[in-house]
Parts: structure tokens; sequence; C-alpha cells
């Protein structure tokens, strides 16, 4: 891994909007076909334009330049909970810690926020193995896979990490 100064941007910027694009179109993990550029760039517009309840993007910067974000969000009708929905580096910068800086700064403003855990979702394509264990090396654990959620054949895994200072309740997991 080189060795790279990154810095940490908390405000989206209309100007993030072509490049997010560039970003994921870059990365080779993302659809066109399943709109999934369009999602990410509405839900990059609400928080550019302050709309309650907008996502929260970060962004990772080396020399000036934009080249990884994340974005997340408080889980509607949960106490506690947020959710990881994008994660992007540029693939010309992968592999520099960029995405590790970028969770963990989303980490620690979910657990400074009052989060109790942290849900995420991926593909289980095969190529998309480099990302799940990713997030398995940050510290996510697997919860399950949902088969044929994206499309027949292609299963959703889901991770989650829990706040290293919550305490699971002595009764541990329960739904009633």
């Amino acid at each position: 891994m080189n060795a790279v100064d990154i810095s940490i941007r908390r405000t989206a910027l209309e100007s993030d909007i072509p490049r997010v694009r560039e970003i994921m179109a870059s990365s080779g993990f993302f659809e066109k076909v399943f709109d999934e550029f369009d999602c990410a760039e509405s839900e990059l517009r609400a928080a550019v334009c302050g709309e309650k309840g907008a996502e929260t993007f970060l962004f990772a910067e080396v020399g000036g330049k934009t080249v990884g974000f994340v974005s997340y969000e408080r889980q509607a009708c949960c106490e506690a909970l947020y959710y990881l929905d994008w994660i992007a580096v540029d693939n010309s910068v992968r592999g520099m810690g960029i995405g590790k800086v970028l969770v963990g700064e989303m980490l620690s403003d979910a657990w400074a926020n009052g989060a109790q855990k942290v849900l995420l979702q991926t593909s289980g394509r095969p190529q998309y193995l480099p990302t799940r264990r990713f997030y398995e090396a940050m510290g996510f654990s697997r919860e399950c896979e949902i088969p044929d959620y994206y499309s027949p054949g292609e299963p959703s895994v889901f991770y989650s990490i829990y706040n290293p200072d919550f305490k699971i309740p002595a009764e541990g997991k329960s739904c009633g």
C-alpha cells in the first residue's frame, strides 16, 4: 500500500455529481442496467440541496481531487441503526487505504451520533468477493444472504457491525 495524504470533505457539492458517476464507473462494480448510477445521483442531489432526511456523504480527496465517497443514513423507524448505502473509490487509487479511511470516518460519525449498529448490503456475485473481504477486514459480520435479490441468481449479502461501546443486553438478541 502506498502512503497517501487523504483528506475528508463533509460537504456535498454540485460538482460532486459527475465525479461520483466517474468514480462508480471506474470501479467496474456498479451496473448502469440496474440504475445504480441514477440512484446514487438522486441521493447526492438531495444532499447537495440540503433536503431533510438526505443521506450524509463523505468525500475522500487526494491532492485536491475527489477520489472516493461513502454515504450513509440513520435507518428510518429504528432507534439506533445506521445504514451504509454507497461506497466507491476511483480505480486509479484502489489499494491505498482510501476505502478504509472512508468507512472509518463513517463509523466514527455514526457512533458519535448514537448508532449502536451499522448495516450494509452488497452483492453475492463472485466479482464482489474482494468487497465482502474488505467489509469483514473492517470488522463487519455477515448476517444473512437473500437469494435472487438483485436479479435471478444474484444474492444480496447483509453485513453489520456493532458500536464497540454498545453492550448487548444480557438476554441477547430477541424479536419479541
